[in-house]
């Protein structure tokens, strides 16, 4: 839910004046299938995550990654919460980072490689 919080804030709410650079580490920008499962008349993260939800929808409308602040997305070929299609956002570059499962990649070698490339100034 991380990355779709933040991409919100830089996109609709004036975050593209304050955020140089944004960074998804496995973020599910395109939804998640598992949101399916989840009662999103209980809680709206779910609903807000599910494929087509209004919330991905205004998102990844025709400027899904507005400017000047620079994005990228790191994905992993083992994450069966996000796979890399759930990951990439048209547009924005894309790493693939190897075989992290969901919980671990932000403990993997090459994301905190990745991460702290595109973060550095």
């Amino acid at each position: 839910m991380g990355s779709l919080s933040t991409r919100h804030y830089v996109k609709s709410l004036g975050g593209t004046a304050r955020t140089k650079r944004w960074l998804s580490i496995g973020g599910v920008n395109q939804g998640a299938d598992v949101a399916r499962l989840c009662p999103g008349f209980l809680f709206d993260s779910c609903a807000d995550m599910k494929p087509g939800s209004k919330m991905l929808k205004a998102l990844n409308d025709s400027t899904p990654a507005p400017g000047p602040t620079k994005y990228e997305t790191l994905s992993s070929s083992c994450d069966l919460m996000a796979p890399e299609s759930k990951v990439k956002i048209p547009g924005v570059p894309n790493v693939n980072v190897g075989c992290h499962e969901h919980i671990s990649m932000p403990k993997g070698d090459r994301v905190i490689t990745e991460a702290i490339k595109h973060l550095r100034p």
